[in-house]
């Protein structure tokens, strides 16, 4: 069940979700830098660099047991 957090104001789930991983722009065109290590809710997309999958921060609803503890510290 999905917690306080990770729902909007409709009630509407929105997470998890796909998305970029963290990263900073550096040039209007061309210029994406991926930034450190991945949160502690996200997991990176091993067939696709620079994506993966976001997981609520507070409850993790839905992260893979593996991800969780390779994330938290």
């Amino acid at each position: 069940m999905a917690c306080e957090h990770c729902t909007g104001l409709d009630g509407d789930v929105l997470c998890p979700y796909y998305g970029h991983a963290p990263h900073v722009h550096t040039q209007p065109v061309g210029g994406t830098v991926f930034i450190g290590e991945p949160p502690a809710n996200f997991i990176p997309d091993p067939d696709a660099p620079g994506l993966g999958t976001w997981y609520c921060p507070s409850c993790k609803e839905g992260m893979p047991v593996d991800g969780m503890e390779r994330g938290e510290s």
